[in-house]
């Protein structure tokens, strides 16, 4: 199927250009090389070596227990690469993946590095280092020639280039890193058989069938087919007739490509719903944009960032870079001048420039996707690649007399691309830094702002967490946003800051969730500590709507129970089962409602016992437990013992009030039992009876100690920046 060529002889072991003839090269001093070029590939990135889970990384590895067990082998073949949840599945801004390969490499590492990102990054660092040694013995045999140093210098740019920082340091960033892997391989084994040499079939075949299984990106596979055969053939100048003989050598490939992008669009199409399509004329300013972005990351990368060209719209209309798309359009117009003109004479610059340009079209929008970003650095893995051939002949075609300045500059360059990839490493060592920088590059960022509540809400900071959410309000006023996300996160803040004994603003809270849920009512205002927000609904409001409806019904369950009516917690809950059934703060509003009703049976049975442990359902199964076992508790005694157990179930539950309530009527009692009162002081402050709490406390303790105390719980409660 994949026999393209008849067999061009050549040695088998001398000639460098052979690709893997022996263990990693054809003499001694290109196994060298390949050893250099793959320890500096490697050691640029090692900054990030201890960095943790960023991104990404939580949901498809650290929060995601189909990719920490064999046992679920079988699904990453059947299902997609971001399938970790309900929440995902009813995501509108979700990209099917398929991407089984990279989901094996996770189980390994989780299992043997116990579940610690440091193996992960580790293998990130050593995969992106083979990666680098192989680049050298490609470019050896595409730039040709009896020098080997030219071909370092270009693997050297290839692997030290600062856009690669993305892929090797962040752990998410593998899937480049393994799918160009199988695709060097898979070109190796090309060249082979155009030698006549052995296995190259079987290379070829495993390392399509690699890529493939690794990232979509496997479709430029026929441009690596297309530069092998052009070098078989003697690299000669580009006319018609060669480019007749290059397409028929890289026709099994793209017939492969055509066969997996079909099949894709049938059984597992990358947009699964929704309309991402664009006016043809922003269509066309987009695939400009990116074109603009990408020459600019390729030959000037400065303030790297995970979000290059930021999609944003102000009143429907998508905005657009016009320094980006003016670039990306001199550009194209350069290189397209350039190839043309050299296409005989320095046939390589023209290959170089069709190599690059063809491996970024398939991330370039031309199908618009509707991704957060109209590129990303990690995109340039391998295109960078058609760089480092032009940058490889230009230094092979140096007379000795301009050789050594021309081998000083192109070091120079490497090295500092290397210093800049080394400080990019830096910044994924540390996620609170690396947002906080996005922030400060990019102030209209929803994702940077989303990561800073995220933080806050993780740490128990919510009045912290309210500063960042109308922060996030302000810097987004002439933009659109998702307001059903806001307002529900709005709304959590909100009920999270306030106590079960006030009343009224968990009633407020409720009607702010019931407007955003009602269709006919066009707005939804609500008075928070810090300031009044309004939003205002218009039909074109952009966002999850279905996934944020149910969290919305969620988030009515949990304070119809707070405010003691089960009967309206539990009709609210049907709703948010209509619209996400297995979300899982659905489950987990539901097991907490069945267990505040006493049915522990079916609150176990709601979280499920599949197998598939999310930290969320794992966490509410811990507090049922205890919740049961003080129900168990208080089943087993009479008297006050009985009692106390019954508010330490709700207790348990985060029902502060209702356990309050059990005990308010014998506060003054339980005030005279010193082994009791702390406790009972600090449930009256989480209930929101601050004087009740003081009152019992000032028996025992003096003021500043009391305001101590008040400061610990606050801290607990979150109440406190």
């Amino acid at each position: 199927m994949f026999r393209t060529a008849q067999p061009v002889r050549t040695p088998p072991v001398s000639d460098p250009g052979t690709g893997l003839p022996g263990p990693v090269g054809g003499s001694g001093r290109d196994r060298a090389l390949f050893l250099l070029v793959s320890l500096l590939a490697g050691a640029v990135f090692l900054p990030a070596l201890l960095g943790g889970w960023i991104y990404d990384d939580r949901p498809l590895i650290a929060d995601n227990p189909y990719a920490q067990s064999f046992i679920w082998f079988t699904r990453w073949f059947t299902t997609d690469f971001w399938s970790v949840g309900e929440e995902m599945l009813n995501s509108a801004s979700r990209i099917v993946y398929w991407r089984p390969l990279v989901t094996l490499t996770y189980a390994l590492d989780w299992n043997l590095g116990g579940g610690s990102p440091l193996m992960f990054h580790v293998t990130n660092t050593i995969a992106h280092a083979a990666v680098g040694g192989l680049s050298f013995l490609l470019l050896r045999r595409w730039i040709g020639g009896g020098a080997a140093w030219p071909a370092v210098l270009a693997a050297l740019l290839f692997a030290l280039h600062p856009t690669k920082a993305e892929s090797v340091a962040w752990i998410s960033g593998r899937t480049d890193i393994l799918c160009t892997l199988a695709i060097f391989l898979a070109s190796a084994g090309f060249a082979r058989r155009l030698r006549g040499l052995p296995w190259g079939l079987p290379l070829e075949l495993g390392g399509t069938i690699m890529a493939y299984l690794s990232k979509e990106q496997a479709i430029i596979l026929p441009a690596f087919v297309a530069v092998e055969a052009w070098v078989a053939a003697g690299r000669p100048g580009v006319d018609w007739n060669l480019v007749g003989r290059v397409l028929r050598a890289a026709l099994p490939q793209t017939i492969v490509a055509m066969v997996y992008l079909a099949g894709r669009a049938l059984w597992m199409p990358v947009r699964s719903g929704g309309d991402f399509s664009l006016p043809l004329a922003d269509h066309g300013l987009a695939v400009l944009d990116s074109f603009g972005r990408f020459f600019e990351l390729t030959f000037a990368p400065h303030e790297l960032s995970i979000q290059q060209g930021i999609l944003q719209r102000v009143d429907g209309q998508l905005l657009h870079s016009t320094g980006h798309v003016a670039l990306g359009a001199a550009g194209l117009a350069i290189l397209a001048t350039l190839a043309v003109l050299f296409r005989r004479r320095r046939p390589a610059v023209t290959v170089g420039i069709a190599f690059y340009l063809a491996t970024l079209l398939p991330t370039a929008n031309l199908l618009f996707t509707g991704m957060q970003t109209l590129v990303s650095e990690r995109f340039l893995y391998v295109p960078v690649l058609g760089v480092s051939l032009l940058l490889g002949d230009l230094l092979e075609r140096q007379t000795p007399a301009r050789r050594t300045l021309a081998f000083i500059t192109a070091g120079a360059g490497v090295a500092l691309f290397g210093l800049l990839a080394m400080l990019r490493a830096h910044d994924f060592s540390d996620e609170k830094r690396l947002w906080e920088r996005e922030l400060a590059l990019h102030p209209e960022s929803a994702e940077a702002h989303q990561q800073r509540i995220g933080r806050a809400m993780a740490e128990r900071r919510y009045l912290k967490a309210l500063s960042a959410l109308l922060a996030f309000r302000n810097a987004m006023s002439d933009r659109e946003f998702d307001i059903y996300r806001f307002g529900y996160q709005l709304a959590d803040v909100g009920a999270r800051l306030t106590p079960d004994l006030d009343r009224e603003t968990l009633l407020a809270l409720d009607r702010f969730t019931a407007d955003l849920l009602d269709p006919r009512a066009r707005r939804a205002s609500l008075e928070t500590t810090l300031a009044t927000v309004e939003l205002r609904k218009s039909a074109k409001d952009p966002g999850d709507l279905t996934l944020h409806q149910a969290l919305l019904w969620t988030q009515r369950t949990t304070l119809a129970l707070r405010l003691g009516d089960p009967v309206a917690a539990a009709a609210h809950l049907k709703r948010a089962h209509g619209a996400c059934a297995r979300c899982v703060q659905v489950t987990v509003a539901e097991a907490v409602l069945l267990a505040a009703e006493g049915d522990y049976d079916r609150a176990f049975a709601a979280l499920g016992q599949d197998g598939r442990e999310d930290p969320r359902i794992k966490a509410a199964r811990n507090h049922l437990k205890q919740a049961r076992d003080h129900r168990a508790m208080a089943d087993s005694q009479e008297g006050p013992a009985a009692l106390l157990a019954r508010a330490a179930e709700f207790s348990e539950l985060e029902l502060w009030g209702r356990a309050y309530s059990l005990l308010a009527p014998h506060r003054d009692e339980l005030a005279q039992i010193p082994e009791v009162a702390a406790g009972f002081a600090e449930l009256a402050f989480r209930a929101g009876n601050f004087q009740v709490a003081r009152d019992v406390l000032a028996r025992t303790l003096p003021p500043p100690e009391i305001e101590a105390r008040f400061r610990t719980w606050g801290d607990r409660m979150g109440w406190r920046n």
